[in-house]
């Protein structure tokens, strides 16, 4: 399986999947310091074989980017530089471009509101069959680029996704209902016979304690 993480600062995410699933990565973090971080999880868990990193940002477009650098986990691309917050300059890519035809089974988006830019990068990857599985993190930061949520949920449906609700403990995999609770993850999922019979066969992983 092929794994994607956008956002991945410190790499918890990465790690799971690598040395818990066994899953081969792409792995995209801008932040220098969360970066070097990510760099570190990755050498101790030893899974670096199964892991490509990128320390830049994903978006619609090549180029550079200004990133914040004083949010730790909410550190954010900025359009206006001269807004406020200590900023650094980052390279930024597409995924599409990144990929160049590999297809990941999931993807993970966490970018604090900048989703709808990389979703716009990401238009021949989606189109894929094989891209089972999207989880993004949407709690209204997009605002701040001036984006909607809904927007993208109506974009990844219209794409052949449904959006689901996941309870781990039970394996279980539910539809989502509009008064489901407030998680700022939000999981969309395509070939739901596929998902259920991965569900099912996946062996049981421990987490500090915790049997899933």
């Amino acid at each position: 399986d092929l794994f994607v993480d956008i956002g991945a600062n410190i790499g918890s995410y990465t790690v799971l999947a690598a040395a818990g699933a066994g899953a081969n990565c792409i792995v995209f973090e801008p932040g220098s310091v969360a970066f070097a971080w990510l760099e570190r999880n990755v050498r101790l868990n030893g899974i670096a074989e199964r892991v490509e990193l990128h320390q830049q940002a994903v978006g619609a477009r090549s180029g550079q980017v200004a990133l914040t650098v004083d949010g730790d986990t909410v550190n954010h691309i900025v359009t206006d530089p001269a807004a406020g917050s200590r900023t650094e300059t980052v390279a930024m890519t597409t995924l599409d471009e990144t990929l160049a035809g590999r297809t990941p089974l999931m993807l993970k988006i966490d970018v604090e509101g900048f989703e709808t830019e990389v979703l716009n990068g990401v238009s021949q990857t989606l189109n894929v069959p094989t891209l089972r599985c999207v989880l993004l993190e949407l709690n209204g930061s997009g605002q701040r680029y001036g984006y909607d949520d809904s927007d993208i949920r109506r974009r990844l449906l219209a794409n052949g996704f449904e959006e689901c609700v996941y309870r781990p403990f039970e394996r279980k995999l539910l539809d989502r209902c509009a008064d489901d609770g407030g998680s700022a993850n939000a999981l969309f999922i395509r070939d739901r016979a596929f998902i259920q019979a991965r569900l099912r066969e996946a062996r049981p992983i421990e987490v500090n304690g915790w049997r899933i």
